[in-house]
């Protein structure tokens, strides 16, 4: 993206989240918020989230369709031991590459195993079966490890094991251009607010402009984010929505940003 004489970096990522327990409601899902808020500390945009069952032909299709889209793609959920966990398997059918156990994934797994003191049975080295030319994504949690095959990155579906495994997995992404956001609280609902902020984001089509229902003292309010990755523009469009804020008389407020 070019903005000005200023070439920005933009790399863009999707999430594939597999598992039926996800699908029946069995299962809350809390992997998409902590992957959200981690790629956008990088500066990656995080575009498109799907759910999809334990099927093997289903998943490959759909990882196929993003990493053709997107710099990166995550999975979550699959890597279990039991017969349904099927996302390795997909991995390897979607590259045309055979499974093979990894002596080192088998090492972390007797030592998991031997330091919680848990039954170890044969099933459970299914989760060492990794695709042939992928690189082990490992985590302090527990003993299985995920991978990485060129751009998808394979994640355990259980929350504290996934955040374990994407927090070595980070070594392998190139940050893009960091976001820059400025916030502000208007003392009024979004019907009211919703042209003059529409128009402010026509006028700054290269920012995202989003507009947040909030409660407030008993009061809804709305809270207006002017977010990009060039920081001159974001402070640009902020004074003027407070020019035009006030213009309208609007009672407003600068929220701190997180």
């Amino acid at each position: 993206m070019f903005l000005g004489k200023k070439k920005v970096r933009e790399y863009t990522a999707a999430i594939l989240i597999v598992g039926n327990e996800i699908l029946s409601g069995r299962t809350q899902d809390l992997n998409i918020s902590f992957l959200a808020r981690e790629l956008s500390k990088l500066g990656i945009s995080l575009l498109e989230v799907r759910v999809v069952p334990d099927k093997i032909r289903t998943i490959v299709r759909c990882i196929n369709e993003f990493r053709k889209k997107h710099k990166y793609v995550f999975t979550t959920g699959g890597l279990g031991p039991t017969h349904d966990d099927v996302t390795t398997s997909s991995v390897a059918r979607l590259f045309k590459v055979p499974l093979y156990r990894d002596q080192e994934a088998v090492a972390m797994i007797k030592t998991y195993y031997h330091e919680t003191n848990k039954t170890l049975d044969e099933s459970a080295f299914k989760m060492a079966d990794i695709p042939t030319g992928a690189t082990l994504i490992l985590n302090d949690v527990s003993g299985a490890p995920g991978f990485k095959l060129k751009n998808v990155f394979v994640l355990a579906g259980i929350p504290k094991v996934m955040q374990a495994m994407f927090n070595y997995a980070k070594i392998y992404l190139k940050a893009s251009d960091k976001f820059v956001s400025k916030s502000v609280q208007v003392e009024v609902g979004e019907s009211v607010i919703s042209l003059l902020f529409g128009k402010l984001q026509r006028k700054y089509a290269d920012l995202d402009l989003g507009s947040y229902p909030v409660s407030h003292r008993g009061k809804w309010c709305t809270h207006l984010v002017i977010r990009g990755r060039l920081s001159n523009r974001v402070t640009q469009a902020n004074k003027e929505l407070g020019k035009r804020l006030l213009k309208e008389k609007i009672e407003f407020a600068e929220v701190e940003e997180a």
